[in-house]
């Protein structure tokens, strides 16, 4: 007994062809999964255990690994034949396709399916494979009553104990899966098309690389485009680039200058020459619009798909960490470094308010929309913003080409770009690579009760020192270095 589709590997076909002979032939090919990616992975599996308790006491028939499938089929045939009534990752075989159903409740002579999503809203992708999901199932000879997805509720506010029931929604969804079977049908017979190739699809790159999820094999087909193509040209819009590639205009040398922005051209320029181009006298400008003392600003928040604190809903953003540099005009400097330790939100974000009180210029790093975050927050609890109308991101100045390196990436982080400009720094002693480790990790410490918990609040804390000292660092370079100071 094998199967040759899965459900994800009929969503790589949906995708791109190329996708699923890659990974049944070539899989040796794969790029390493992002620390990002693995973090929705865990996410996903995380909501889609809490909803258990939904229809608790059912029987698990999952399978850890792909080979260990007959087991599961075996067990979730022998719950459906004793008329079992809640089966968790219930295994199905048919048409050579396997597939789990999250929850299955029986319902009648048949079962309801409950798939369940980590998310708020339903996207076509969650529709195409559920239908995917009801078409294999039903094959296999099961009797299906309903099909629903499960999701999280946005308007539920948590107090006290979760409450399941209210925590998620569930969205039937039977008549519009069923009105996709002949999309189904078609995309099975492709994909066993593809699968029957003696050689590699002739599928050329495209925004499909990307959309709906980044496909594990772009490291392979885009080798031939990550060097000196138009596609490394920052500022133009995606749009323009697949447009320049359809017309087989890729060498980035030839595009012409007249077609693009200011920013554009600079961006061509610098890449092209591996090097910087500077304003310096915008840089003076708009440093001499600084007062001291000078704030330096980094702050996180964490969006947990489970509320943790009475008074959220899921996904609602939570601030939970900042650290603050004062900078004095002597060059003496004040640290502060705050991490959220009981759970009360509204006295936090009030000893944040409290530190940023009357300071005449606050300094971030790419943080317009968590400014506007912070701002509501503040007005949640009656603070006042003023305060966060002195904060000036110094973004802008890489966004507007005052300062900028051909090596540089619009949407780089501060470490990145501190990295990049020779900021001298202990880099091996960054906890976290990527922001949203750090936010995981402090979902994590607010659901378990570490004994080492001061140690992980600890890490936390010197993780935002660190990256703010990225930024002041970055600010000082800028000032005694690139602008004109006479």
């Amino acid at each position: 007994m094998s199967y040759s589709l899965s459900k994800s590997t009929f969503i790589k076909y949906l995708q791109c062809d190329k996708s699923l002979y890659l990974y049944k032939n070539n899989r040796n090919l794969k790029d390493p999964v992002s620390a990002a990616t693995q973090l929705v992975f865990d996410r996903g599996h995380s909501v889609g255990d809490y909803a258990h308790n939904i229809f608790p006491n059912g029987v698990d028939c999952s399978w850890d690994k792909p080979w260990e499938y007959e087991p599961s089929l075996k067990k979730t045939a022998a719950c459906i034949k004793n008329n079992t009534e809640v089966i968790y990752e219930g295994a199905f075989l048919a048409d050579d396709t396997i597939v789990a159903a999250d929850i299955l409740v029986k319902e009648g002579e048949g079962y309801h399916v409950y798939e369940v999503k980590s998310s708020i809203l339903i996207s076509e992708t969650y529709l195409r494979d559920a239908a995917l999901q009801y078409n294999i199932i039903q094959k296999a000879g099961l009797i299906i009553t309903g099909f629903s997805l499960i999701t999280l509720n946005k308007d539920y506010i948590k107090s006290g104990e979760i409450e399941p029931n209210k925590l998620f929604k569930i969205n039937d969804v039977t008549d519009q899966i069923r009105s996709r079977q002949l999309f189904v049908e078609t995309g099975l017979r492709g994909a066993k098309d593809v699968l029957a190739l003696k050689s590699v699809p002739n599928t050329k790159i495209g925004d499909h690389c990307r959309e709906p999820y980044s496909c594990d094999f772009i490291g392979h087909c885009w080798q031939n485009y990550q060097k000196e193509t138009v596609f490394q040209l920052e500022g133009l819009p995606d749009e323009k680039k697949w447009e320049y590639y359809r017309q087989n205009i890729i060498d980035l040398k030839s595009i012409k200058e007249e077609s693009l922005s200011t920013v554009q051209k600079i961006s061509k320029r610098a890449y092209l020459q591996n090097d910087y181009y500077i304003e310096p006298y915008s840089l003076k400008n708009w440093i001499e619009k600084t007062t001291y003392p000078i704030v330096f600003l980094d702050f996180h928040f964490i969006r947990p798909a489970i509320p943790i604190i009475d008074g959220t809903s899921p996904y609602q953003s939570q601030l939970y960490l900042f650290s603050i540099i004062k900078l004095k005009e002597d060059n003496q400097t004040e640290i502060k470094l705050n991490v959220l330790q009981d759970y009360d939100l509204e006295a936090f974000t009030r000893e944040l308010s409290n530190q940023l009180e009357g300071m005449p210029s606050i300094l971030v790093y790419n943080k317009s929309t968590d400014v506007e975050k912070l701002k509501n927050l503040f007005l949640s609890y009656q603070l006042p913003v003023d305060c966060l109308n002195k904060i000036v991101d110094m973004h802008p100045l890489l966004m507007e080409r005052k300062f900028w390196h051909g090596q540089m990436k619009e949407n780089m982080s501060i470490a990145d770009l501190a990295k990049l400009i020779s900021v001298q720094m202990q880099w091996d002693k960054l906890e976290f690579s990527i922001p949203e480790q750090a936010n995981v990790f402090m979902e994590d410490v607010l659901n378990t009760n570490f004994k080492d918990k001061e140690i992980k609040l600890t890490k936390l804390k010197n993780y935002s020192g660190f990256i703010n000292t990225a930024q002041f660092r970055f600010f000082n370079l800028l000032k005694n270095k690139y602008s004109i100071t006479n």
